[in-house]
């Protein structure tokens, strides 16, 4: 089962790289809006000397809408997100649990951008897979 849940795992990863290794004109970054999420993870990577971004580990996002246009939803994975002006990471740290906003900007580098981040209360139920 657990080689199952790799493999379905490493499948949406994929996908969700070359979803965004797509080019405007080919029906990519044009065809969809920008969408905003809010959703809650744990911290598992902070910006640093070696990290230009934030990795958290979220929680499925069901009305996530894919480089497509179309409700593709998204299972809980780690995910990098770069870091929108005026969001402070100085109270988060590698392994707290937090709620979040991001912005989906195809057409942007990164594509994923924190624009909120909060911590929770440690005893927080988060539910994540494959942490």
């Amino acid at each position: 089962m657990r080689n199952v849940v790799v493999f379905a795992v490493a499948v949406l990863i994929g996908t969700f790289v070359l979803a965004c290794n797509k080019k405007e004109g080919d029906g990519g970054a044009a065809s969809a809006a920008n969408k905003s999420y809010t959703v809650r993870g744990i911290v598992k990577g902070l910006p640093n000397k070696g990290l230009a971004q934030a990795n958290i580990h979220h929680e499925a996002i069901p009305s996530f809408v894919g480089r497509s246009g179309e409700v593709d939803g998204m299972m809980s994975m780690s995910m990098s997100f770069g870091v929108g002006e005026g969001v402070s990471l100085a109270d988060i740290a590698v392994g707290d649990k937090v709620e979040f906003s991001f912005e989906v900007a195809w057409s942007s580098k990164p594509p994923l951008t924190l624009t909120k981040i909060s911590k929770l209360p440690a005893d927080t139920e988060i539910e994540i897979s494959g942490h």
